[in-house]
């Protein structure tokens, strides 16, 4: 073997040792886990016990099947605590979930009411006015325009799509009630009050009486993900018709969407939109400019959609488009769709209407359209946004109704100056902060084995075993007060304690008679500060109503009366608990 293949074996020799070393190395590092089954005796056994002294349960075993609530303290939390932390917690949520149904339901009615008038009353048009571009008279007047409403949906998007499902619910409704003879139907909001000229007298057909009949409504919601082209907005649009026709009608119709609506390349489709926009092929008064042109797009891509709005017309249908997001959409390809439903309120005689979803001022959306497009639009705006009254609605539900066992349970103004300096910053969307809500509730039950004593009325009921005093013994109050008394033996320190720490002192002395006493009296002291503090927040935002009647203007709300109280809270413990 010469010397040239002796080097290389050797060398290959070597690295692959160091890559051996290396490898066995990097395995030595390596944690491995072991999941050893319990045999049945074990197991039984082991139900409620802890791993050791310092664990307070053991995790992830419940004591009952029929009751998810972990037994506590070591396993030794007496079994009909556990079932009465349990009902508590099902009581609470159970008391307070339907009324936050009924808070969400009830806000903004009466706009919802006003949007769906305006869309659904399509022969009661209503026509612009030069105030902005933002509002409207009732009259019977312009009945070429598209009914379009702009829904303020908010900066916050995690908020849209309830808001968005909201809107959808209330539009699907069969019957909705309006007040009589009124016009003002947005319920006071002054930005959205409808506008009347006193001199020109309202016709009594558009005058509102009461209930408004049924109409068969047909919703598609389009967005810029499943709008990426014009041939794929027309396919959604069609298609989502036809399976609402086909569940009516109880069968299955053959179509050629999938034939005649494949995406050509996006470029050749929007040169195709702009060679159309720079011959409109109508103008607002349906007079044609090129009408062989439109009558040829519309051949080549619509015959399904034809088929579908002929079937609408047939059957009386109202048809709204929803576009959810328009502040991603592709504005030429929305230019376009606005044309084609133009065209089919024109020459088809379809009812149709739209509703845009806006994120930003509406203002900053007419900047980015045509002139020519919005004058086929007649439009409005609504602020259904009603986020920050709703949240403020949720806070003084939690922690001033006093109808409920919630008035008992009291929450740390901590995490509620937590909470909304969340939402505040728009981390925290109407939906996670109710379930955030739920989450701290069931914290309270589920994971603290005093909480039971939320529902006892009675302090002289109250009765602590040996177990619950060692589980106060290990507070962190109680141990620096231990501490306390370790490097101070000084009698004249100790007799300057104050009367909070005879508490403490009684614990850590193991006086039992001395620890019930002084716990119920501090327990009743907790309940009674809670209840004289939702009193004082009552009677000043009850003082605050009696001077309105005065002319004077309302300071503050209920909920920032309890911030202003709290206001003083130590900074350093709120930044600690977001880290």
């Amino acid at each position: 073997m010469d010397s040239k293949n002796s080097r290389w074996i050797n060398t290959f020799l070597y690295k692959k040792i160091e890559m051996t070393v290396s490898n066995d190395f990097i395995d030595s590092q390596k944690t491995i886990y072991k999941l050893k089954p319990l045999d049945d005796n074990d197991r039984e056994d082991s139900i409620g016990e802890a791993d050791n002294e310092t664990d307070i349960y053991r995790e992830g075993i419940p004591f009952d099947s029929d009751i998810p609530f972990l037994r506590l303290m070591n396993g030794k939390e007496p079994i009909e605590n556990v079932h009465k932390r349990y009902t508590l917690f099902q009581q609470y949520w159970g008391e307070l979930s339907p009324k936050i149904d009924t808070l969400l339901s009830s806000l903004n009615v009466g706009l919802l009411r006003g949007l769906k008038f305006f869309l659904v009353e399509n022969d009661n048009i209503l026509s612009n006015q030069p105030d902005g571009g933002l509002t409207n008279i009732f009259r019977i007047d312009d009945k070429l325009k598209i009914n379009t409403a702009f829904l303020n949906l908010g900066s916050n998007v995690s908020n849209h799509s309830r808001l968005l499902n909201k809107t959808i619910e209330f539009l699907q409704n069969d019957q909705y009630d309006l007040p009589d003879g009124k016009m003002d139907i947005t319920e006071g909001d002054d930005e959205l009050k409808e506008v009347t000229n006193d001199n020109e007298p309202i016709s009594e057909d558009v005058k509102l009486k009461g209930k408004i009949a049924k109409q068969d409504i047909e919703i598609v919601r389009l967005n810029s993900k499943n709008c990426g082209s014009i041939k794929s907005a027309i396919k959604t649009l069609a298609v989502s018709l036809l399976e609402k026709i086909n569940k009516e009608k109880g069968c299955n119709f053959k179509t050629t969407l999938d034939d005649d609506y494949s995406d050509d390349d996006d470029e050749d489709e929007l040169e195709e939109i702009n060679d159309y926009d720079n011959e409109d092929s109508r103008d607002t008064n349906g007079n044609n400019n090129n009408d062989d042109r439109f009558m040829d797009f519309r051949s080549s891509s619509r015959v399904d959609l034809d088929i579908v709005m002929d079937y609408l017309k047939y059957k009386n249908k109202k048809l709204i488009i929803f576009i959810e997001d328009i502040d991603s959409f592709n504005l030429k390809i929305f230019n376009l769709l606005v044309k084609i439903f133009w065209y089919y309120l024109n020459d088809n005689s379809n009812k149709i209407s739209l509703i845009i979803g806006i994120s930003t001022s509406i203002l900053i959306i007419f900047d980015k359209l045509s002139k020519n497009l919005i004058n086929y639009l007649n439009f409005k705006k609504f602020e259904i946004d009603n986020s920050d009254k709703i949240i403020e609605n949720l806070f003084d539900l939690i922690l001033f109704d006093k109808n409920s066992i919630n008035d008992k349970l009291i929450y740390d103004p901590l995490i509620i100056n937590e909470l909304n300096d969340l939402y505040n910053r728009k981390l925290l969307s109407v939906n996670k902060f109710i379930s955030t809500i739920k989450l701290l509730c069931m914290n309270k039950f589920f994971n603290q084995p005093m909480s039971y004593l939320i529902d006892t009325d009675d302090e002289n009921e109250i009765q602590l075993s040996n177990d619950y005093i060692e589980l106060l013994r290990r507070f962190k109050s109680v141990k620096r007060f231990d501490e306390f008394l370790k490097y101070n033996n000084n009698s004249n320190l100790i007799l300057s304690i104050k009367e909070s720490q005879f508490f403490l002192k009684s614990i850590v002395e193991n006086d039992k008679d001395q620890i019930l006493n002084n716990f119920r009296y501090f327990f009743k002291i907790l309940k009674n500060y809670n209840k004289n503090l939702i009193n004082l927040i009552d009677f000043i935002d009850f003082l605050q109503d009696f001077l309105i009647d005065l002319n004077f203007k309302k300071w503050v709300n209920k909920f920032e009366l309890y911030l202003i109280i709290f206001q003083n809270l130590n900074s350093m413990k709120i930044e600690r608990i977001r880290r």
